[in-house]
């Protein structure tokens, strides 16, 4: 009994302290970077990679991603600074659509947004293989280079389920799909059901998490599996 006691609570301090304050200080490695990264490009930092906000893990990792990769089709569920950076640093001709469930959120946000397809879609009760799901309404089917899944709020499982929806029909051999938050138990839910349903699909790809003040799963096939060794 004393035993499993212990094990409990050193589980919570290290869910609690130790994880914290690691991802922390990763994340103070990766804001020197990327403020490099934006002198380089000569790109305004005037980010804000706090609070609920994207980490600088993740602003770095897509900084890199736009630098090394061709990408020509970006689909993003939920905005905020990567919204802002993605908007600032991909190239002419890239196309770049952002859903928003929150119209408050969307009518601040718009204003700093240039090239943006930002699209304000309320959230609406699905059914995706059997399960009910919010997701946002009317999404446009296409194909994407680039998924970034960081919305709407998250559930307890199958968290932004939404998106495989999108994943099944759209996918190509060569994909970049970035899940935020995946360090709690619905994003994780949702992260092994997209990797099943790639194995099922035959792709060849790769998934390696990325960490930080949060924990992004990142899963690369194609000419994008590169992208899963920058961290």
């Amino acid at each position: 009994m004393f035993q499993a006691a212990k094990t409990r609570l050193a589980g919570f301090l290290r869910w609690h302290v130790t994880n914290p304050v690691v991802g922390r200080q990763r994340d103070l490695a990766y804001q020197n970077i990327f403020d490099v990264q934006c002198r380089n490009r000569g790109v305004t930092n005037d980010f804000y990679a706090v609070g609920a906000a994207a980490s600088y893990a993740l602003m770095y990792f897509l900084f890199r991603v736009f630098d090394e990769h061709e990408i020509r089709s970006v689909v993003e569920f939920g905005s905020g600074q990567t919204t802002r950076l993605i908007d600032r640093i991909k190239k002419a001709g890239t196309y770049h659509v952002c859903y928003e469930h929150s119209a408050e959120w969307h009518a601040l946000f718009a204003p700093r947004l240039i090239g943006c397809d930002y699209r304000l879609r309320p959230l609406e009760e699905v059914t995706i293989e059997g399960r009910k799901v919010q997701w946002y309404s009317d999404v446009e089917a296409r194909d994407f280079d680039l998924l970034l899944v960081d919305g709407p709020p998250g559930t307890d499982r199958f968290s932004r389920f939404g998106c495989v929806e999108l994943i099944r029909s759209h996918i190509a051999n060569d994909f970049l799909i970035v899940i935020d938050d995946a360090q709690r138990p619905g994003e994780q839910d949702t992260v092994a059901h997209i990797v099943n349903l790639l194995r099922k699909a035959g792709l060849a790809f790769r998934f390696n998490k990325l960490q930080g003040r949060t924990t992004q799963t990142v899963i690369a096939g194609g000419r994008f599996v590169g992208a899963t060794y920058y961290y």
